[in-house]
């Protein structure tokens, strides 16, 4: 029984290690070469083999959005969506990449919701505002 255990043991650990050796130059094994293209391993990702960022590969900056050009985005949102609510107040914040806008809106019955405006113009919410 103790003899059985052990070559079974030796049996899997020899695989495990074959397996994780055998596929270094694949990138299949434990801290693989990626596909093998380059130094680093990854073929196709410039920015592990040396070449750094291509054209194109990277996502465009968006242009600044206006409060106006906001506002206009978030009232045709409200138009089909939230009927009967108004804008309250709006906040400007610098994200990550643009200008940015929180819009604060409310309805007869004082639910309260935030609309926020993204740097590429899309109106993100509702979310609840207390």
């Amino acid at each position: 029984m103790r003899r059985t255990l052990l070559v079974t043991f030796a049996v899997v650990l020899a695989a495990g290690m074959a397996f994780a050796y055998g596929g270094m130059g694949r990138g299949y094994g434990m801290m693989g070469g990626g596909y093998g293209y380059g130094p680093g391993g990854c073929g196709p990702c410039p920015q592990f083999n040396g070449q750094g960022p291509q054209q194109g590969n990277q996502q465009q900056l968006p242009k600044t959005l206006t409060k106006e050009e906001a506002q206009k985005k978030v009232e045709a949102f409200m138009a089909t969506n939230l009927k009967g609510y108004k804008i309250e107040k709006t906040q400007e914040f610098q994200g990550g990449r643009a200008m940015m806008y929180n819009f604060f809106v409310k309805d007869a019955s004082g639910n309260r919701f935030i609309l926020r405006v993204n740097p590429w113009g899309n109106v993100v919410g509702p979310f609840i505002a207390e």
